[in-house]
């Protein structure tokens, strides 16, 4: 049985968060928590399971640490499969109206943790990169419910696809040998790759994230609306209300509206703000966005949003896959796209002038964007 390291905070928000009635945020932690659970149960005694380690700008709700693979980055969703329309090669799912790709999510952490422990200074650990694995893990759902919405995928996309990303009905005694595999570099299974002692050197030197500071904004405004609410009840406009109560019911009609508007209006504003408020604080908003190839190549991060007018300098299409793979140019400068299949776009024409909405991603060293919408 693995060791599972920060299991009391994210009880202590589950806990929280249900006393609140946070609905939200009750489903990811309920989920966090199960998880975390099962895999400390199925992992082997010398691997370590932390919830939620501070490693850098971008925290993961797991870090799996084994002396056998290294370092395991795991990316929690808790979606349900009735959700889900489409399943995209690259990691992305169509979410009923929306787009979401965890895959991207959980790659942001790989260049924090690898500098993490480069910091460090651990003389065996002076090239982490190739111990560092990443998978998103899908709570929600099993592998076969997921398949079912792969008709026509080649076996090599399933594959690749599969590499990173677990399920439910596979978090049992076959999820060690899972994790092993979830790296791009992969290492020889026999071997220790770095002992017991600079194991627990990496363990100390890692700190769990605070996320009860986040909790207590979040409760102090879920306070101030309550007393909001509290204080509207008793306004004056309610006192002028009890006033006229004796006149005519269309007059008291009015006044009882305009009482519930207000308190209506207010309550629907705070609760706006707080919603922006708790992303803002949780950096849920924070991924930049970028429209000029220069600034995508001299800012850009993995998962930050791209508007780029840009030229088609060269376009091919792959019929097994239904993926269409494009050189897009400034003139100067020129950077991959990719538009998997799906994703309704016009007809292409080399050397026209579009514009692509998408996100920017890295495949196989190669920075590229991955395109959503085609203008």
């Amino acid at each position: 049985m693995a060791v599972f390291i920060g299991k009391e905070p994210l009880e202590k928000a589950l806990e929280e968060s249900r006393g609140n009635n946070r609905r939200r945020d009750i489903k990811g932690l309920e989920g966090e928590l199960k998880v975390g659970n099962l895999l400390s149960q199925y992992l082997p005694d010398d691997t370590f399971v932390i919830a939620h380690p501070s490693i850098g700008k971008y925290d993961p709700d797991f870090l799996i640490i084994s002396p056998k693979y290294g370092f395991r980055l795991v990316e929690v969703k808790n979606w349900s499969i009735q959700n889900i329309r489409e399943v995209y090669s690259n990691g992305a799912l169509k979410i009923i109206n929306t787009q979401q790709n965890p895959l991207n999510q959980v790659k942001k952490h790989i260049d924090e943790f690898n500098g993490y422990i480069k910091s460090l200074k651990i003389p065996t650990l002076s090239d982490p990169y190739k111990m560092i694995g990443f998978t998103v893990l899908h709570f929600g759902f099993t592998k076969k419910e997921i398949e079912g919405k792969m008709i026509g995928w080649e076996k090599s996309n399933k594959e690749n696809y599969f590499k990173h990303h677990i399920f439910l009905d596979q978090i049992n005694n076959e999820i060690n040998t899972i994790l092993e595999k979830a790296v791009k570099y992969p290492l020889n299974s026999n071997s220790i790759i770095f002992s017991k002692d600079v194991l627990h050197e990496v363990i100390d030197n890692i700190s769990i994230t605070n996320e009860i500071k986040i909790d207590e904004v979040l409760e102090f405004f879920d306070k101030k609306l309550d007393s909001i609410e509290e204080n509207i009840k008793s306004m004056r406009v309610q006192n002028e209300y009890k006033k006229f109560q004796n006149q005519e019911k269309p007059i008291r009609k009015l006044k009882k509206s305009v009482t519930y508007g207000l308190l209506i209006s207010v309550v629907l504003i705070l609760a706006t703000g707080i919603f922006f408020f708790s992303k803002w604080v949780k950096g849920e908003s924070n991924n930049a966005s970028y429209s000029s190839l220069k600034a995508i190549k001299d800012n850009a991060e993995i998962g930050d949003r791209i508007k780029l007018e840009a030229t088609v300098n060269q376009f091919s299409y792959d019929k097994n896959s239904g993926t269409k793979f494009l050189i897009l140019t400034d003139g100067e400068r020129t950077i991959d796209g990719v538009i998997f299949k799906g994703i309704e776009t016009p007809y292409i024409n080399k050397g026209n002038t579009y514009v692509f909405t998408g996100e920017f991603d890295s495949y196989k060293g190669k920075n590229e964007i991955v395109i959503h919408n085609v203008k």
